[in-house]
C-alpha cells in the first residue's frame, strides 16, 4: 500500500514508526507549518498526493495549523477527499504546565527558546519585578498557586479524550509511568511508535514482529524542556531548595541554554514588543501575573 501522512511536526516521526513497523509499504509526509490560501502549494501537494495514495492519516486541522482562515482552508480541502483517517495529536502540558506560545499583534513572539515562554517569567516582567528575582519564583508556593499540580490529571484527560475520539486508544501513554514528552507538543518516539501500530490496525496491515524503534527525532531536533522540581515528571531530591531554579536548563541539539539566559532573553523580547502596554492573548500569562500581583512583593 502507498499510506500518506498529513499535518504537524509529528508526521516526520510517525513516518518513521511506520516504515519500522511495515517495511513493505511506501510512506509519505507532507508537513503543514503555514498555508494562505487553497492555492498554497503545501494545500496543492496534499491534493495532488490525496488522489495516487490507498489512504490518508491527517493530523486535525487545529493541530496542523495555527490560524484559524488555515485551518478553515484545510478542512474545506480534506472534504473532498477520500480515503482520510484522522489522526490524534499527542499534545500533553501535564510535564511543562508553565510553557506557553504568546501570540501579540497577531504574530507568536520567539524567545531563545523559539515560540516557548514561561507563564512565570512573563508575569514578573508584567508585575515589573526585575529578571534578577524570578529565578526564586520556581518553587512549590508558586506552582501550587497557578495549580500546575492539577494540571497534569486535567491534560492527561484532555488527552484520552481526543484520543478515544477518533477511535484510538491512548492509555498506553500513561501506562508506563514515565516523562514521554520532550515539550508540550513533541512526544517522545516511543509513544509514536505505539500510536503507529493503531494506525496500521486502521488500514489492516499487520505491524512486523520484532520490529526496531526508529530515532527519536523530535527528541533529537526539538527544544527538551525540563520539569520543574516538585512537579509530576520531575526527579525528586534533585534541586537546592534555597535556588530551586538552579537545576532548570532547556536542550536544544548540543546547545545548552542556562534558565538565566532564558529569563534574559524573555525579558528581552517583552521590552521590544511593550508587552506591558500592547494587545496580546495568553490566559495563563494572565493567570500567572494575578498571582504574582497578589503574592509577591515588589
Amino acid at each position: 500500500m502507498r499510506i500518506a501522512v498529513v499535518g504537524n511536526c509529528q508526521s516526520r516521526g510517525l513516518i518513521d514508526c511506520l516504515e519500522a513497523l511495515a517495511p513493505g509499504h511506501l510512506f509519505e509526509a507532507i508537513q503543514l507549518e503555514h498555508v494562505q490560501d487553497s492555492e498554497d502549494p503545501a494545500l496543492q501537494a496534499v491534493m495532488a498526493l490525496a488522489s495516487e495514495v490507498d489512504a490518508m492519516f491527517v493530523h486535525l486541522p487545529k493541530y496542523a495549523l495555527s490560524g484559524s482562515g488555515e485551518q478553515e482552508v484545510l478542512r474545506n480541502l480534506l472534504a473532498q477527499v477520500r480515503s482520510v483517517i484522522a489522526i490524534p495529536s499527542v499534545i500533553f502540558g501535564g510535564f511543562h504546565p508553565d510553557i506557553n506560545v504568546l501570540r501579540c499583534n497577531g504574530r507568536y513572539l520567539e524567545t531563545v527558546a523559539s515560540y516557548y515562554h514561561s507563564a512565570i517569567v512573563a508575569g514578573a516582567y508584567l508585575c515589573g519585578l526585575p529578571a534578577s528575582r524570578v529565578p526564586a519564583l520556581f518553587n512549590r508556593f508558586i506552582y501550587a498557586g497557578l495549580g500546575y499540580a492539577d494540571d497534569f490529571v486535567h491534560h492527561g484527560r484532555s488527552l484520552l479524550e481526543s484520543f478515544a475520539q477518533l477511535g484510538f486508544d491512548g492509555r498506553y501513554i500513561f501506562a508506563a509511568k514515565r516523562t514521554f514528552m520532550h515539550c508540550p507538543n513533541h512526544p517522545a518516539v516511543s509513544i509514536l511508535f505505539e500510536l503507529a501500530k493503531q494506525m496500521l490496525e486502521r488500514v489492516n496491515i499487520k505491524p512486523l514482529p520484532g520490529a526496531r524503534m526508529p530515532e527519536d527525532w523530535l527528541g533529537k531536533y526539538s527544544f527538551l524542556l525540563p520539569s520543574y522540581p516538585g512537579l509530576p515528571g520531575s526527579a525528586p531530591g534533585e534541586f537546592d531548595p534555597a535556588d530551586p531554579a538552579a537545576s532548570l536548563q532547556i536542550v536544544h541539539g548540543e546547545r545548552v541554554i542556562r534558565w538565566d539566559e532564558f529569563i534574559d532573553s524573555s525579558y528581552v523580547c517583552y521590552a521590544a514588543h511593550r508587552l506591558e502596554t500592547t494587545d496580546w492573548h495568553a490566559p495563563a500569562i494572565e493567570r500567572a501575573a494575578r498571582f504574582l500581583r497578589e503574592h509577591v512583593r515588589p
